[in-house]
């Protein structure tokens, strides 16, 4: 479900021209779903409770992104 959500996230962004998509923020009665983008195959997928600062989340989620895109581009831990 989450990679369903990732494409059509990302079928939506480059719909209306936003450019790529970063990530897709579900916010439910109990709390979060959040799928982040990483790279052009990857994802992330954060479940929260409803207490989830998000855009500390999302800030302090970039680095960890970047860093799994690279593990994923290049396939080595260095």
């Amino acid at each position: 479900m989450a990679a369903a959500t990732l494409g059509l996230g990302k079928r939506t962004g480059a719909e209306v021209g936003m450019g790529d998509l970063r990530e897709v923020v579900i916010r439910c009665r109990g709390g979060y779903v959040i799928v982040y983008a990483v790279g052009r195959m990857g994802l992330l997928a954060v479940l929260a409770d409803e207490g989830l600062d998000v855009p500390k989340l999302h800030v302090e989620s970039r680095p960890t992104v970047e860093r799994l895109d690279a593990l994923l581009t290049r396939g080595s831990l260095n």
